[in-house]
C-alpha cells in the first residue's frame, strides 16, 4: 500500500495525509522515513487514535528526525479523537487538520488512509468517507475486510458472530458492491474506485506467524493461548473465504473534468 503514496508519478510537490486508527504510532513512523527518503518536497500529516495508552506511546515517537526540510514545523502530528466521529473532533485536532487542505487546489496530493481499522468504525465508516471526500477532498485507501458475496447462510452467521466478539458495528462487514456505494454515496467517483483481493497473502500469513512463535517459545514454557485463538479464526477466514482481506482506493475527483 505504501508504495502507492510513495510512487511520484505525477506534477504535485506536497504530500498530505491524514491517517485513522495510528496505534501506537509505528505505521506513522515508518511512512515518516518512507516519504524522508521519496521525491516529495513537502509532507504533511496527522494520525488519530482512539487508545490513550496507544497515543502517548505514538506521542514519543521521533518523527521530527524524518521530517522534509521544506515542511512547515510540526507537519507530523498525532492526536487521540475517535476517528470515526469527525462532528466531535476537538478545535485543534480540526486545525491541524485543516492544514493538510491549506492548499486545496494546488499541487497536494491528499489522501484518508486507513489500515486495519475502518470494521471497527462505530456508527459505520459514513460520516469518516462524507468527511474525506468532501470536506478534505481528499483520495481515500484502506486495508478493510469485506463480507463475500459468495458466503454460505451459516458462514455469514459465523461472521455476525465474529463481529460481535470483535465489538464492531452490527453490518460492519459489508460486500464490496455495498462498499462501493458507501464510497459513491460519499462523494467519491465509482469509475475512481479500485479493490484488490489479498486474502491468499493474509490470514494464512498470520497463522504461519503465531505457529513460528509458539514454537520459539514452548521451550520456555511460554504460553501463547490468547494467540492460539486468534490463530484458529486466522486459518477459519482463510479457509471459509467468507471474509476477504481487501486493499480499497478512491481517488479524488478531479476539479479539471
Amino acid at each position: 500500500m505504501a508504495s502507492g503514496l510513495l510512487n511520484k508519478d505525477n506534477a504535485s510537490s506536497k504530500l498530505a495525509i491524514l491517517d485513522l486508527g495510528i496505534g501506537c504510532g509505528d505505521q506513522s513512523l515508518e511512512l515518516a522515513r518512507l516519504i524522508h527518503e521519496s521525491a516529495w518536497n513537502e509532507y504533511k500529516y496527522v494520525g488519530l487514535t482512539l487508545n490513550e495508552t496507544q497515543f502517548r506511546l505514538a506521542a514519543q515517537q521521533p518523527f521530527a528526525k524524518f521530517q522534509k526540510p521544506t515542511s512547515p514545523s510540526r507537519s507530523i502530528q498525532v492526536f487521540r479523537a475517535d476517528a470515526a466521529r469527525p462532528d466531535e473532533w476537538s478545535l485543534d485536532i480540526k486545525a491541524a487538520i485543516g492544514t493538510l487542505r491549506d492548499n486545496k487546489h494546488e499541487d497536494c496530493e491528499r489522501w484518508v488512509l486507513g489500515l486495519d481499522s475502518l470494521y471497527h468504525f462505530y456508527p459505520s465508516r459514513i460520516p469518516i468517507l462524507t468527511f474525506a471526500a468532501r470536506e478534505l477532498d481528499a483520495s481515500f485507501m484502506a486495508f478493510d475486510l469485506t463480507l463475500n458475496r459468495n458466503a454460505s447462510l451459516l458462514n455469514r452467521l459465523w461472521v455476525k458472530i465474529i463481529s460481535i466478539a470483535m465489538k464492531c458495528p452490527i453490518g460492519t462487514f459489508m460486500t464490496e458492491a455495498e462498499y462501493r456505494t458507501q464510497l459513491v454515496e460519499a462523494g467519491y467517483d465509482e469509475r475512481e474506485i479500485r479493490m484488490q483481493d489479498v486474502t491468499g497473502h493474509v490470514f494464512s500469513g498470520l497463522v504461519n506467524h503465531i505457529n513460528r512463535q509458539e514454537a520459539i517459545l514452548k521451550p520456555y514454557g511460554i504460553s501463547l493461548a490468547k494467540y492460539k485463538v486468534a490463530g484458529k479464526l486466522f486459518g477459519w477466514l482463510g479457509r471459509s473465504q467468507a471474509l476477504k482481506a481487501t486493499i480499497v482506493v478512491a481517488l479524488r475527483k478531479s476539479k479539471t473534468s
